[in-house]
């Protein structure tokens, strides 16, 4: 493929010559989005991860939770996956993907226990159902809807594009 035509999307990788991309940035993202959060994240006994090395997850934002949680001193879990039933007060829980988000929402609720009060529940990418649901889970996110534009710019025009998209931290009272 001519590089004049390529663009890469979502995540950057090193090629050689000059192409485009549109993509995002992982670990300064999450670590900052942790750093705004701490004085929520320390309110509560545990910071738990779910991360599933296997997968295609971003290792950047596993590298930034490890470096937040020792430079703040913070109670911080890694863990493969979550476990149905698992959920405890008392603890926030930080997942990538939304079937594990899920999961712990419809367990938080078998339980009685209240997402904001009982403990924090922290997700990645943001869209419009984590608006609504359990009056809004808290979420840093690009916005993938620019993301596309952009996209859609480079491809009508062909005009060459180095962007980073800014990721924001959207708070709301899960966490």
């Amino acid at each position: 493929m001519p590089k004049e035509k390529l663009l890469i999307v979502d995540r950057y990788v090193a090629l050689k010559g000059e192409y485009s991309y549109i993509v995002q940035e992982f670990e300064n993202a999450s670590y900052n989005a942790f750093i705004q959060l701490a004085p929520r994240i320390k309110a509560f006994s545990e910071f738990v991860f779910f991360f599933k090395p296997s997968s295609a997850e971003p290792n950047e934002v596993l590298i930034s939770f490890k470096r937040f949680i020792k430079e703040f001193n913070i109670n911080g879990v890694i863990k493969n996956h979550y476990e149905s039933g698992s959920i405890a007060p008392d603890k926030v829980y930080f997942t990538i993907h939304n079937l594990e988000l899920w999961e712990m929402l419809k367990d938080t609720k078998v339980k009685g226990l209240k997402v904001g009060k009982d403990l924090g529940i922290l997700s990645h990418n943001d869209d419009n159902v984590k608006e609504i649901i359990f009056d809004g889970i808290t979420t840093f996110s690009i916005d993938f809807a620019e993301m596309g534009r952009l996209a859609a710019e480079f491809v009508l025009s062909l005009n060459p594009v180095k962007h980073i998209m800014e990721n924001k931290l959207i708070r709301r009272n899960s966490l």
